[in-house]
C-alpha cells in the first residue's frame, strides 16, 4: 500500500491484516513526488521487503490519484511488477480518478478496481462501483 493511501482504506487495511495475522507493508513516498521513476523504485523496495523470508505478497492496493498529495499513479506500470513478482491480488483504490483521468479497466489490469460516483458524477455519497 503507498504510504499516500487514503485514511479509511489504510485502517480497513491494518484491521484486514491483524485479522489475518499478516503484516501492513507501506511504500514510503516523499513529497514532493520529482518523477514516476522515484514512484517505481520505491514500490520494487517494499515488494523485495514483503517478499523476505519466504513471505508472499497477497493484496496490494494501489491508489490510481492519491487524496492527499493528488499524484496520478502509473497504476499500470505497478501492476505490472506485481504480475512479475506474483503478487496474489491488486486491489486499485479509484476514489479519486474516475472523471478525473482516463480509465480502461480492461487495460489496467487490476484483479479489483473500485471507485465513488458521489465526487464526478454528483451522485449520493452511498453510491460506490
Amino acid at each position: 500500500m503507498l504510504h499516500y493511501a487514503y485514511g479509511a482504506v489504510k485502517k480497513s487495511m491494518e484491521a484486514y491484516v491483524t485479522r489475518a495475522g499478516s503484516n501492513l507493508l507501506e511504500v514510503p513516498l516523499l513529497f514532493p513526488v520529482n518523477s514516476n521513476d522515484e514512484i517505481v523504485s520505491e514500490f520494487r523496495k517494499a515488494l523485495v521487503r514483503g517478499k523476505s523470508n519466504g513471505n508472499r505478497v497477497r493484496l496490494t492496493v494501489i491508489d490510481h490519484v492519491t487524496s492527499m498529495r493528488c499524484v496520478v499513479i502509473l497504476v499500470q506500470e505497478l501492476i505490472q511488477i506485481c504480475r512479475e513478482e506474483w503478487v496474489d491480488h491488486v486491489l486499485v483504490d479509484a476514489a479519486h480518478s474516475i472523471g478525473c483521468t482516463h480509465v480502461d479497466m480492461k487495460d489496467i489490469g487490476a484483479d479489483f478496481y473500485t471507485s465513488n460516483l458521489h465526487k464526478w458524477f454528483f451522485y449520493p455519497p452511498s453510491i460506490a462501483s
